[in-house]
């Protein structure tokens, strides 16, 4: 059998995905960095009110969220991306 082409997407699938993930990003006030469109911050506020950025790197079907409140964040974002339950909380890996 010769494969003439991928099964599970066609050529602008990356870029698709990319695009929603943007727009759902904006709609959470996040912007991307310009030196890497994987990380992306707001600012936020700490509990003794000093502001700060909170980041989060997502790849692919990775998240790694940088912040005070890290599990709020995620689960905000699990309103727009499905996150396993078990799987938030402290990285056991990183990539």
């Amino acid at each position: 059998m010769l494969i003439v082409r991928a099964l599970y997407g066609n050529a602008t699938a990356d870029r698709d995905f990319h695009n929603h993930v943007q727009e759902c990003m904006k709609h959470l006030q996040y912007d991307f960095c310009a030196a890497d469109h994987d990380v992306w911050m707001r600012k936020a506020r700490r509990d003794d009110g000093t502001e700060y950025y909170e980041y989060l790197l997502l790849y692919t079907d990775d998240c790694l969220c940088i912040s005070e409140h890290a599990e709020e964040t995620l689960l905000e974002i699990d309103k727009y991306f499905s996150l396993k339950e078990k799987s938030i909380g402290p990285p056991k890996i990183y990539l």
